[in-house]
């Protein structure tokens, strides 16, 4: 008794160049940050980004809780918003 395999499209397809990731379709302002990278734009630590940046009420609304992530175009905006809005004070 043979078992008879379903093989989809997508296997037997040949492409004739390199093959783009999904990722590399998405603009980068769609993508979604970590509080990691999100905390690597500020030079700061993860925990500290939470508890000082990503608590601020009009910082960008996170796309997903566990784990937190940001979509990076509105978090580049913002913090280059509030970096312009701090330069020459002190």
């Amino acid at each position: 008794m043979s078992a008879k395999v379903k093989v989809s499209a997508f296997a037997t397809t040949r492409h004739a160049g390199p093959v783009m990731a999904i990722s590399d379709k998405i603009p980068w302002q769609e993508l979604a940050l970590t509080a990691a990278e999100c905390a690597e734009r500020w030079g700061i630590s993860p925990e500290h980004f939470l508890a000082t940046i990503a608590c601020k009420p009009d910082f960008p609304v996170r796309i997903t809780r566990k784990p937190a992530t940001w979509k990076a175009g509105e978090v580049v905006e913002w913090h280059d918003r509030n970096q312009a809005g701090s330069r020459g004070k002190g």
